[in-house]
């Protein structure tokens, strides 16, 4: 039968590229957002914002004008308001090309959530690591591929498969499954499993974002030689590639190892076509990420041409959409680019399409989606992967659980960013009607040196403090380190809880004696928290990262 499906689909895409002009077939090589909640009609905002970057009005005239294979949902283009609207705008967007597109989002979970409470919140990649159980990681899987489904987005950008090699690595974090290649790969290759029941899989960054502190968003980092890229980056890509992934995203980095002219990976022929292509033998699609970030900037419309010629097939937000589809389009004329690279590419591309019924797919049943995300059956699964997660650390305090009338005046403290002061409010409520009566203290940001000392002095009476931290370990961030510090001091219990990477912990005073690591400020993980510290659940997560480096 997968023979017969795998014939059917090549077949369905030669038809659909022999009946491709040149321009259409260039147009399939990109990925763009666009800025609006409908294909056309769009506010004053928005199609403001649309002239500027692609000199078009909406979503109708740029898959018009530049015969798109894609374009990516953000909420900051307020393309994600509801699910309603979502699977409107999915089914509008379709109807206006005779080639259907990609429908993307980078929806990780976690820290990483474009599409917020109307949809089931899960924990991140690391809180999943925690479990130990793949299971879970392809039943999120599952889940978020149906509702994705359900709203006509058919293609997603996960699962990470970085290993969090570097313990100072803040722009992966809590997006990897953890610090070991065999977890990671072994919880990739589930989630891809899930996913793929229902959507388009894209396994990132290749070769692999993990062992890096810069932050390719604004700096090309550089993987230096001494790291063990075939012990600790490639297994889980293989592991990816072994279940059938759809695609596989390029990382914006440097690895003299691989590529001794040090080129970023998305522009080195020499890793997405002699390595990933040949040596790995993957025949999937190639996507690279955002060609408008600091560490590619495709400003310069030669990077689009020259990440394409290295081996991408989909080339994601180029800076200047206008100018990058010409530069293609010249390229193809003029020879630059062969035709037959160009049919390589874009045969791929209608593959995958093809394989994912995307080409010729019916639109989205607009009746009844409300009722088919964040149902029980989904939220259930959420919340088993919450009290799975949940790890405790240390409890050398012996504060754990908290027993019914030992505490009468807990205060919850979240010091980290806004909305952390909701997450404190949710706890400090399930804390109360367990019979703990509780209160959060109202910090919407970051504790500067002020609020330190503003809080300690002014704590109000308690006998219990509950101190959550986020990214305590970042630099910048050192008012949540300068603040728990304080409050050890104050001859009051404290319990130590991150709502992120497990590292917090090492960089507060040693004093603490009871920490707990949730990884995640989603619902699941701040409902399973209040079970554990009141003893409705024990613990029961393992740390999935190594809190030291060990990646040479």
């Amino acid at each position: 039968m997968q023979q017969a499906n795998a014939a059917a689909a090549e077949t369905q895409a030669l038809t659909w590229l022999a009946d491709l002009s040149l321009r259409e077939k260039v147009g399939q090589l990109f990925m763009s957002h666009v800025h609006g909640h409908t294909s056309m009609h769009v506010p004053p905002w928005a199609a403001q914002r649309n002239l500027a970057d692609f000199g078009v009005q909406d979503a109708r005239e740029l898959i018009s004008t530049y015969h798109l294979g894609g374009v990516i949902y953000y909420k900051w283009a307020v393309n994600l308001v509801n699910p309603h609207q979502i699977a409107r705008l999915s089914n509008d967007i379709q109807r206006e090309t005779p080639t259907e597109l990609f429908i993307a989002i980078d929806q990780e979970n976690g820290r990483v959530d474009r599409l917020g409470t109307a949809f089931t919140q899960f924990p991140g990649a690391l809180a999943l690591g925690a479990t130990e159980d793949p299971q879970h990681a392809h039943a999120v899987g599952r889940v978020v591929g149906k509702e994705l489904k359900r709203v006509g987005i058919n293609q997603i950008y996960a699962p990470v498969c970085d290993v969090l090699a570097d313990s100072n690595n803040a722009v992966i974090g809590t997006r990897s499954f953890g610090s070991d290649p065999a977890r990671v790969g072994a919880f990739a290759a589930a989630n891809t499993l899930g996913l793929q029941q229902y959507v388009s899989a894209v396994a990132k960054h290749f070769p692999g974002h993990g062992a890096t502190d810069i932050d390719s968003h604004t700096s090309l980092p550089t993987i230096q030689r001494d790291h063990d890229w075939s012990r600790w980056d490639l297994p889980p890509f293989l592991d990816a590639i072994r279940v059938g992934v759809d695609a596989i995203m390029t990382a914006h980095i440097s690895v003299p190892a691989l590529d001794p002219r040090g080129r970023p990976a998305t522009l080195s022929r020499r890793i997405l076509t002699d390595i990933l292509r040949s040596e790995l033998n993957y025949s999937g699609l190639i996507i690279t990420d955002a060609l408008d970030m600091g560490a590619i900037d495709s400003a310069d419309q030669s990077h689009v041409v020259e990440a394409f010629q290295a081996g991408a097939d989909l080339l994601m937000r180029p800076s200047n959409l206008p100018n990058a589809y010409d530069a293609v389009l010249r390229a193809v004329e003029s020879g630059e680019i062969g035709e037959d690279r160009l049919h390589e590419s874009v045969l791929r591309i209608l593959r995958v399409k093809a394989r994912r019924r995307i080409l010729g797919g019916a639109p989205v049943d607009l009746a009844g989606i409300s009722e088919a995300v964040a149902v029980p059956e989904h939220t259930t699964i959420a919340r088993t992967i919450g009290h799975a997660s949940v790890t405790l650390i240390k409890d050398d305090a012996g504060l754990l659980p908290l027993h019914a009338g030992r505490y009468t005046r807990v205060r919850v403290i979240a010091t980290c960013d806004s909305p952390a002061f909701l997450v404190a409010k949710r706890l400090a409520d399930k804390l109360a009607s367990a019979g703990h009566p509780s209160a959060p203290t109202d910090l919407h940001h970051l504790p500067s040196l002020d609020d330190v000392k503003r809080l300690t002095r002014n704590v109000e009476p308690t006998d219990l403090i509950i101190a959550m931290t986020e990214r305590a370990w970042i630099g910048e961030r050192f008012g949540q380190r300068e603040l728990v510090s304080a409050l050890a001091g104050l001859n009051v219990p404290i319990i130590h809880v991150s709502l992120a990477e497990p590292f917090d912990i090492t960089h507060l005073s040693p004093d603490l004696g009871t920490a707990l690591c949730a990884y995640s400020a989603s619902l699941p993980s701040v409902d399973a928290l209040a079970d554990i510290l009141t003893g409705h659940h024990s613990p029961r997560g393992t740390l999935p990262v190594s809190m030291t480096n060990d990646s040479s």
